[in-house]
């Protein structure tokens, strides 16, 4: 476990991703391995979660999705206390499971906001259909103004697009994000990356945190 604040450098975004993480274990909401030796001699980790708050990680995101203004960026996902979570072979929640889910992602955005970082949450997010919640947690840089909150309702799709409880992947049918933009740019006549990796102008398609995909949409992809 890391016992010193990392040091943010904008050039890595991972450190980014390993300060924030730091945080949340110092705010007791992260996870955190504790290393040491066993009594033969043998290396041991221990993974360590808060009890009955959920766990929050962070994960790296790219510059492409910041915030304007924006000087460091990352996404939290908060997943529920084991012992609240979906019961995946009945299909349900056990009691208490919605007001959790409420209380804790308010808690966690206002414990990272004590931290002076800027929270957004994402209204797509339900305990109905999803197995964490997301956060996009940005520092902003000195004068820069935190855009303006969208309502809940702003993503309210028919039914939410995969990953989801009843639909984990993208069926094959549907075609995910990235195998539609692919034929777009093919037909475009630019070079697709997986065509011919050795081509300097080939582009390439990869899969983005529904976190940051705009209200309604049905299909978002990072294209580079």
């Amino acid at each position: 476990m890391t016992t010193t604040e990392p040091v943010y450098d904008p050039a890595d975004l991972r450190s980014g991703r390993a300060l924030v993480n730091y945080q949340l274990v110092q705010l007791g909401i992260g996870e955190s391995w504790v290393y040491g030796v066993s009594e033969h001699g043998q290396r041991t980790a221990r993974h360590v979660v808060p009890a009955d708050v959920g766990v929050c990680r962070a994960y790296v995101l790219t510059e492409a999705a910041w915030p304007d203004g924006a000087e460091l960026c990352v996404t939290v996902s908060w997943t529920p206390d084991t012992a609240l979570r979906r019961d995946y072979q009945k299909g349900k929640f056990p009691a208490g499971a919605t007001e959790h889910w409420q209380e804790r992602v308010a808690a966690t955005a206002c414990a990272l906001e004590s931290l002076g970082y800027v929270v957004e949450s994402s209204g797509g997010s339900s305990l109905h259909y999803h197995y964490d919640a997301g956060l996009l947690v940005s520092r902003l840089c000195e004068g820069a103004t935190p855009r303006e909150a969208l309502p809940d309702a702003a993503w309210a799709l028919p039914k939410p697009v995969p990953p989801n409880h009843q639909e984990r992947i993208w069926r094959y049918a549907d075609r995910s994000p990235e195998h539609v933009v692919r034929d777009v740019v093919r037909k475009a006549g630019w070079r697709w990356f997986d065509d011919d990796p050795q081509a300097p102008d080939g582009r390439g398609a990869h899969p983005i945190t529904q976190m940051v995909w705009p209200p309604e949409a049905k299909r978002c992809t990072w294209v580079t």
